[in-house]
């Protein structure tokens, strides 16, 4: 071979190497996140942002998963189902992610979880609750079970509205409970499931009333409670709602317990809610780090109340919001493409089979072939909010 061909292959190898060592650099494994950004109720879709760009630091600063960086996209559907789907399309035809978490809201993500079995992705619901998108119970293409294609790392509501039921008539002794739910597609679940639960529990509810989610003032709602001279409140909503239905039985010198279900954690009601809540009962899935001298949690905790303060999070208002959720969410899927792969097929077959996976607060995910919610084999709790924490109240 001669010095010039010589040199000229020797250009081609380091060329290749070179375009090889960028490619290595520069490789990716995308992740879509969808939901409400923007609006009145953008908290939720922030602090899903929060939890998944939390983790995806701490995942990126090691080195990413098998030496590829974690790239987060997102996008603001602000409420809109059908924005919603045409953004879960763009990600996962477009932007060629491997996974993608749906909205928290239900409408959304009731909207961007079938993209997702579709194109057979798949659609990790961060802290979204709803029975409508993943049945706890089974899994399968049978109606009423979780797709296969789809899975859930919180509680459901119909779990909660179970607990919230048995607390008002068992440890708080209520006779005549009256329920009171938004006007919005998760307050009508939340009246479905507790009507249900209720009847499970041989209980009769003395008053029932719908608010409009986006109203002020509940007083005139109330007030109707109030006359059905009502031992217990249930209550299915959003966390600004509940706080102006707090806020309203303050008002009307109301003092029957104020049972609420997991919602209630978003950073809404504490703002929002006279004395950031103080007395309201809380059904919840996830236990709470508080009362607990858990250091890793502590040390997680303080970075989140830095990291986060510009969004009024400080220790004293520091409980489970469900960006946690999306934190473990993430941690969990970066430790099953590390050791699966980042293929759709193999992320979905490594969910299924990795095993157990704990969460910052100690709480245990767990994840199977029949089983596609990750919290179904623990049973919901009460728990109280007293001077901005939340308290297990059993």
């Amino acid at each position: 071979m001669s010095m010039k061909v010589r040199s000229k292959v020797s250009v081609f190898l380091v060329c290749c190497s070179f375009f090889l060592l960028s490619g290595i650099a520069n490789a990716e494994i995308k992740i879509g996140l969808g939901g409400v950004m923007s609006g009145p109720f953008a908290a939720w879709g922030l602090d899903a942002v929060d939890g998944m760009e939390l983790a995806i630091e701490e995942i990126n600063a090691k080195g990413g998963i098998n030496g590829e960086k974690v790239v987060l996209l997102v996008r603001d559907d602000a409420l809109d189902t059908t924005k919603a789907a045409l953004q879960a399309e763009e990600l996962i035809y477009k932007e060629k992610v491997v996974a993608y978490f749906p909205s928290t809201i239900t409408g959304s993500a009731t909207a961007t979880y079938p993209v997702c079995v579709k194109a057979q992705i798949p659609a990790i619901l961060g802290a979204q609750q709803s029975d409508i998108t993943c049945q706890w119970q089974c899994v399968g293409e049978k109606e009423g079970c979780c797709n296969p294609w789809v899975f859930r790392m919180a509680g459901t509501v119909s779990q909660q509205a179970d607990a919230m039921v048995k607390m008002a008539r068992d440890k708080l002794k209520g006779q005549r409970i009256a329920l009171m739910h938004d006007n919005i597609g998760y307050g009508l679940e939340w009246k479905e499931d507790l009507t249900m639960a209720a009847a499970a529990n041989k209980v009769q509810f003395a008053a029932s009333e719908m608010f409009p989610l986006m109203e002020i003032d509940y007083t005139a709602s109330l007030s109707r409670v109030k006359n059905a001279n009502v031992d217990a409140i249930v209550v299915g909503t959003l966390g600004a709602p509940a706080a102006r239905v707090y806020n309203a039985m303050k008002k009307l010198g109301m003092t029957q317990p104020l049972l609420l279900c997991e919602a209630a954690t978003e950073l809404a009601f504490r703002t929002t809610a006279q004395d950031m809540g103080d007395g309201a009962y809380i059904a919840m899935t996830q236990n709470t780090p508080y009362g607990t001298k858990d250091a890793k949690f502590a040390e997680f905790a303080k970075k989140w109340s830095q990291k986060y303060a510009s969004q009024s999070y400080s220790d004293v208002l520091l409980t489970h919001p469900h960006g946690f959720q999306y934190y473990d969410s993430m941690l969990f899927l970066a430790k099953v493409i590390e050791k699966y792969g980042k293929g759709p097929k193999r992320i979905r077959e490594g969910l299924e089979n990795i095993g157990p996976f704990q969460g910052i607060s100690g709480i245990t995910y767990i994840l199977n072939k029949d089983k596609h919610c990750a919290l179904s084999h623990l049973t919901p709790r009460m728990f109280k909010f007293e001077k901005g924490k939340i308290l297990l109240a059993e």
